[in-house]
């Protein structure tokens, strides 16, 4: 009797166990397919950024897209100008996300181009190629006309490349015969900074040559109530026309409760113009007038920021020039032993390649048959050439003396080129943890640099040029346009 309550009561738990193990086991898989949906619609991707030139800029374009819903992390790359994001596709499109970062005052870049095109006959192989390449990521918008076979592609160059783009036609079966890249963001933005430059200096000169009556008496009306009034006018040209666009940026990043560098620029130089313009009208007071010092600081920071753009220009044209390494184009040995010239991009493991002296080796290969030297200075750096015979050759390198047959081995994203460039690409990328440090510290920066100057001209004013207004207004706007945040971002390792 005993025994048999015992196994009464031990059978219970066990139905109740099994039941419970049935509810986890729901319970798990509804967080599973949770998860699954969950991954499903998120997606990671890459744009490029214009406008950038702060530490100061990256903490605004961050703060104001993390708080996008399903924006779930956006890493800005000063350096490369290039923003990481991951976001929920369900909540939010990739549209919205551009439209954010223009909101803030800075633009997503596209890259345009416009491919000749061989093989279309017809309108159906321009809708084709349309309906085969529009959806691919990265492409924003494409166009093909069969009448002059033209492709029109305005592309993304953080996420494809021009030979990704040709690859993707050639596998569609159709030969690019010619591209004609248009000019960059990049060009265009340094063609504006020059041209505002050479405008600077041109007004600027003047200023600066009216202010100083008593080195330059030479200058007709020099000192003369005439010439401040000239200056007054070529400053204010300088002032609110080659520097309207910091006045733009300050008051863009004013709207987002922020600061960055356009606002320090700003500050300083409309402070000692206002000045000024106040001791200008009606009567000059010569030893109170500082246009010049404003003029000066905006043309020479515009100055600056070209030069800055220009470097970075070539830095990024580095990967350009060593994927260009490659010829474009390589001759197959076919089975019946005819070459054909194909390009290099439909090249695939195992075609058999002639490479004559003085070409280019196509792909990653092995010589196959013949013997040659082969320059791979631009591997090693070495001068001398290499003696090759049954061994492995790298894409890019020149063949100097015999003919040789190589076989394909490592093609597109494979090939040795393709790595090296996707390191350097990654290394500029990376952002170190000092570098997210100092973007951090940036976001405060400005606000401590105008809090310094503030205190620096109450200093001078109160104690140690008691009243004199000049005196105080002078060292303070030296730290507002000193203090750049530039120096802050770029100065770190990136």
């Amino acid at each position: 009797m005993y025994n048999s309550c015992v196994a009464v009561t031990t059978a219970q738990p066990n139905a109740y166990d099994n039941k419970a193990d049935e509810n986890k086991k729901n319970v798990s898989s509804s967080q599973n397919s949770l998860s699954t949906t969950s991954n499903a619609t998120s997606k990671r991707t890459v744009i490029k950024i214009g406008g950038m030139h702060c530490a100061g800029c990256v903490n605004a374009i961050q703060g104001y897209v993390s708080d996008l819903p399903g924006v779930s992390k956006v890493e800005v790359n000063l350096a490369n100008e290039k923003a990481a994001l991951e976001y929920d596709q369900s909540k939010v499109k990739l549209d919205t996300i551009e439209k954010a970062i223009e909101e803030v005052g800075y633009k997503v870049v596209y890259e345009k181009l416009v491919l000749k095109i061989g093989g279309i006959s017809d309108s159906s192989d321009a809708q084709r190629i349309e309906h085969n390449l529009v959806h691919v990521e990265g492409i924003k918008t494409l166009s093909a006309n069969y009448g002059n076979s033209q492709v029109n592609v305005e592309y993304n160059p953080a996420l494809l490349s021009l030979a990704d783009i040709r690859k993707k036609i050639g596998n569609l079966g159709y030969e690019v015969l010619s591209e004609t890249i248009g000019s960059s963001a990049q060009d265009i933005e340094a063609r504006k900074l020059k041209y505002l430059f050479f405008v600077g200096i041109a007004f600027t000169l003047p200023v600066i040559l009216f202010s100083y009556p008593e080195v330059f008496r030479f200058i007709p009306f020099a000192g003369t109530n005439i010439s401040a009034y000239l200056a007054f006018a070529f400053a204010s040209i300088v002032q609110f026309v080659t520097g309207s666009r910091f006045y733009i940026g300050a008051f863009r990043i004013a709207k987002m409760k922020s600061a960055n560098m356009d606002t320090l620029v700003v500050l300083g130089t409309t402070t000692a113009y206002v000045f000024s313009v106040f001791n200008t009208f009606p009567t000059p007071v010569w030893h109170n007038i500082y246009y010049d010092a404003a003029a000066v600081v905006i043309t020479f920071i515009l100055l600056g920021k070209y030069m800055e753009l220009k470097t970075n220009g070539k830095t990024g044209s580095i990967i350009k020039k060593m994927l260009e390494l490659q010829p474009k184009t390589a001759k197959i040995k076919k089975e019946t032993g005819e070459e054909v010239e194909i390009p290099i991009e439909l090249i695939q493991p195992g075609d058999i390649a002639v490479v004559r002296p003085g070409e280019k080796i196509p792909v990653d290969s092995t010589v196959i048959l013949g013997s040659s030297t082969v320059d791979e200075s631009m591997v090693t750096g070495e001068s001398m050439p290499v003696s090759k015979k049954g061994d492995n050759v790298i894409g890019g390198t020149v063949n100097k003396e015999g003919m040789i047959l190589v076989n394909a081995a490592k093609v597109g994203s494979d090939s040795f080129l393709s790595q090296v460039v996707k390191l350097v690409e990654e290394a500029m990328g990376r952002k170190p943890s000092i570098q997210r440090l100092v973007d951090k510290v940036a976001g405060y920066f400005a606000y401590a640099v105008m809090i310094a100057a503030f205190s620096v001209f109450l200093a001078w004013y109160f104690v140690l040029a008691a009243g004199a207004t000049a005196m105080a207004i002078i060292p303070a706007v030296a730290i507002l346009v000193v203090a750049c945040l530039c120096a802050l971002g770029l100065a770190t390792p990136t």
